[in-house]
């Protein structure tokens, strides 16, 4: 079941955002400021549902006793200075516990908050390695959700050349040209 976030659901979140930091590539190189995540869960879950900028959806998916998948979407001003609003994804992550068909769910849930509110003039989705490199998978149900891709995301890390968590280091996906 996907439903909005609560301030009833921090300890559960907080545990998710543990999980999803440790399967990332700053796992044991960045740590978790534990009062800055509190503060971004609070404000999500305040600021829920809303229509304007700074707006967030903060979705959970509830399998059986536990959440075991989560998503932040946001409203924004396109080029954050246009007329218009873009909804963006903040984060998407699923535990593999969580119904297969949740990060959809959700992406559908997002698509239609944006849908539905009339200062919307689009809607990007976002996905980096920094936890999977399953791309062709990503790819292939944003295309399914009627998206397309429009450019690419480059990182540079700084003082960490011998680190094996540097960008240099990490597999990387193919490059389109």
């Amino acid at each position: 079941m996907i439903r909005l976030a609560t301030f009833g659901d921090m300890p559960r979140l907080f545990e998710l955002f543990e999980e999803m930091h440790e399967k990332s590539v700053y796992a044991g190189e960045v740590g978790i400021d534990e009062t800055a995540l509190r503060s971004l869960i609070m404000d999500c879950v305040r600021r829920n549902g809303g229509q304007h900028c700074g707006s967030t959806l903060f979705l959970v998916e509830h399998s059986g006793e536990r959440i075991e998948g989560l998503m932040i979407g946001i409203l924004d001003r396109v080029y954050h200075f246009l007329n218009r609003l873009r909804a963006t994804d903040l984060f998407l992550y699923c535990t593999p516990e969580a119904h297969f068909r949740a990060s959809s769910l959700m992406i559908d849930r997002l698509t239609q908050w944006a849908v539905e509110n009339p200062k919307v003039f689009e809607i990007y989705l976002s996905w980096t390695d920094a936890i999977s490199n399953d791309a062709e998978r990503v790819e292939k149900l944003y295309a399914r959700k009627g998206f397309r891709k429009c450019g690419a995301i480059w990182v540079r890390g700084l003082n960490n050349d011998d680190d094996e968590n540097h960008p240099e280091a990490r597999p990387h996906l193919p490059c389109e040209p």
